[in-house]
């Protein structure tokens, strides 16, 4: 499965092997907060993304993202494995 998270790095969108081994990551300038396989070969993955802020609290950014510059991001990349099977 892809989720979003974070590395020694920064934000990243992660593949997760049951058991939650980490197989592979995609960089992300921002934080992440959905990904998900598409396209016609099931090989693009979609990842929602906006400037988030670790050190600021949850009601300090989105107040920002509300209110401030809009930040988000529809960002897309090279999966290296095919989604499986129906949603």
């Amino acid at each position: 499965m892809w989720t979003p998270g974070w590395t020694e790095r920064g934000p990243a969108c992660l593949r997760v092997a049951e058991g939650g081994a980490v197989l592979a990551t995609v960089p992300l300038d921002r934080a992440g907060f959905a990904c998900a396989l598409g396209g016609a070969d099931g090989r693009t993955l979609f990842t929602l993304a906006a400037d988030w802020r670790m050190a600021d609290g949850f009601e300090d950014n989105l107040e920002r993202l509300l209110t401030g510059p809009e930040t988000g991001q529809v960002c897309t990349a090279r999966a290296p494995a095919a989604h499986a099977g129906h949603p």
